[in-house]
């Protein structure tokens, strides 16, 4: 029988971490609210990561610790599930941390609203303890999606947002009555993605609130994100995610549109991560499981923006000469940036990023700071670059200048404040640049 004086479950899912986990595992233990349980799932690790959770589990009884053979992600994230008495469920990922009072704060506000689902905005997380360098970021860039229950065509908005799973508090109730379960593929990534996918596709009430508290780490080294061994995980887990919305018929064809987008992005978002020797195999092989999905009817790209829909199409039609086309936009940037001695980079969110990651290792080496109108909080470093508000930053040398990466929606208004700013040097990347 359950024990329905926990108000949270905390699962962790334990892979030799022993050089974090001491810092993760204190982050719950010392949150403000009591009511809870940490549930350390071991899988199988080979370092200490086991005995420090044994450790812990002796000194706190609501540490609990189960150890089991090496079976994946999704199964340690299943086990945890099972095991879990909570009326709500957390997430901490063990080389992560979370702030003390990111529980209680959650918590209060999901019985509040009375809701299945509660997901905060986080911050990315570099460094070592002592000198972390933090970035803020939002799950969605719609602030009026913020601060209340989302409606059903609202809350559909979240597909278009960055998938956290772990920053959220899920009703352990909901969960099981729509039996929503992690893809248990053995050595597979991305079994977040179907589990976050699930919860917003029968979710009824689903709210954001923009503060963080979940520090999310980017520079572990056996990080399944870095692994090149791990390509095509994300056509397994969006294989996954299929079979489930073809368990209902009426499901299926209404969050059709959102499984292409998201699909697609996947695939996107992991053609830009693996090394150039990769791409066009990869880039063939998405243009196969497109066309069968369009042949099978399993493809709409109504929820997509056209540029992102044109993109996909030019794959599935010829990804070879897309590859081309990625090749000879990566020798046009080199060309535009070779003028420039330093370089900047407007906007540190998901265009930012992207324009950094599509830089030669020559001109990154160039980039000074991504910059921003503001900066949130203690934000510093992202994907190793400073983050640095625009307000503190001197005019542009001769021999430097600012890209402009931010999305479509935004571009005119962030070049219109650099000119009006008077910054000289402002480079807008063209269409054969930034469309791939």
């Amino acid at each position: 029988m359950k024990n329905e004086s926990v108000a949270v479950s905390i699962i962790m899912p334990i892979y030799n971490v022993e050089i974090y986990l001491r810092e993760s595992i204190e982050s719950a233990i010392n949150q403000t609210l009591q009511n809870i349980e940490i549930i350390c799932v071991d899988d199988g690790s080979t370092d200490g990561s086991g005995d420090i959770a044994d450790w812990y589990a002796a000194k706190d009884p609501r540490v609990k610790v189960l150890h089991k053979s090496n079976t994946g992600y999704g199964n340690s994230m299943n086990k945890g599930l099972e095991l879990a008495e909570g009326k709500y469920i957390g997430i901490l990922e063990p080389d992560d941390f979370i702030s003390s009072d990111m529980m209680m704060q959650l918590y209060e506000i999901a019985e509040k609203e009375k809701l299945e689902i509660v997901k905060s905005d986080f911050a990315y997380l570099e460094g070592e303890r002592g000198n972390y360098q933090i970035c803020p970021a939002r799950i969605h860039e719609d602030v009026a999606l913020y601060g209340k229950v989302l409606n059903k065509e609202e809350k559909k908005q979240l597909f278009k947002g960055n998938v956290a799973h772990w920053t959220c508090l899920y009703r352990r109730e909901f969960l099981l009555l729509h039996h929503i379960y992690y893809n248990e593929t053995p050595g597979a990534s991305y079994q977040d993605t179907g589990f976050w996918f699930q919860t917003l596709v029968y979710a009824q009430r689903v709210y954001l609130t923009d503060r963080y508290y979940y520090h999310y780490r980017q520079d572990n080294p056996n990080s399944s994100m870095l692994s090149k061994t791990k390509v095509y995980c994300i056509s397994d887990e969006y294989d996954f995610i299929l079979r489930r919305l073809r368990e209902n018929e009426q499901i299926l064809k209404e969050y059709l549109p959102m499984y292409t987008l998201c699909r697609y992005a996947g695939h996107r978002d992991t053609l830009d991560r693996i090394a150039d020797e990769y791409k066009l195999e990869f880039l063939e092989h998405m243009s196969q499981e497109f066309n069968q999905l369009n042949r099978q009817g399993l493809f709409n790209t109504d929820f997509m923006e056209k540029q992102d829909a044109d993109t996909l199409y030019t794959v599935i039609k010829d990804p070879a000469a897309f590859y081309e086309r990625k090749q000879a936009a990566a020798k046009l940037l080199c060309q535009i940036l070779e003028q420039y001695r330093v370089l900047y980079i407007y906007g540190a969110g998901y265009m930012g990023r992207k324009v950094l990651r599509q830089l030669s290792t020559k001109d990154r080496k160039k980039v000074q700071s991504f910059l921003v109108t503001r900066k949130s909080g203690d934000a510093g470093k992202v994907d190793g670059v400073a983050v640095e508000e625009f307000g503190k930053y001197r005019e542009v040398k001769e021999d430097a200048g600012i890209i402009v990466g931010v999305t479509r929606k935004y571009k005119e208004e962030i070049v219109n404040y650099l000119k009006t700013n008077a910054v000289q040097h402002i480079i807008e990347l063209p269409d054969e640049i930034s469309q791939v």
